[in-house]
């Protein structure tokens, strides 16, 4: 799911924050500070030190700088930005119960928590054939074939 609209989504919260992100655990483990954000499902608020940060995160991953691949390049900016001359971010982390990682849904979750989900990453698993296999498994698989 990418929420790349600005008309068909709306964040009805009125705080200060810039990117709403998902923490790409391995398990339950609590994060301090969260410092493995997923670049692969986050919200931003458009302004002008967000699409810096964006900018850079490109620019970063593309040019050969050797910085590290794209999640840890992003992290690194959000956590570092004194590093590369930007702007500090303000994220929030969005709530793991409700925004949960493939391998949390798929490997340690009872039933009754996968209930309590409101949206699956479908991520900790290489290659589209085993994305759709792992989700047709658990009947998420939407489409007719």
């Amino acid at each position: 799911i990418t929420f790349n609209n600005n008309t068909d989504h709306i964040i009805l919260e009125d705080q200060p924050i810039d990117i709403w992100a998902q923490v790409d655990l391995r398990s339950n483990a609590p994060v301090k500070p969260f410092h493995n954000l997923c670049p692969g499902f986050m919200v931003f608020r458009s302004s002008p030190k967000v699409i810096n940060l964006v900018e850079k995160w490109g620019n970063v991953t593309t040019q050969g700088q050797k910085l590290l691949r794209n999640q840890g390049a992003f992290n690194k900016l959000i956590w570092r930005p004194e590093q590369f001359n930007i702007s500090e971010t303000v994220v929030k982390v969005l709530p793991m119960r409700f925004f949960v990682t493939g391998k949390l849904y798929f490997e340690q979750m009872s039933n009754r928590q996968r209930k309590k989900a409101v949206v699956v990453h479908n991520n900790g698993i290489g290659g589209y054939d085993k994305k759709v296999d792992r989700l047709k498994n658990f009947s998420l698989w939407m489409l007719d074939e």
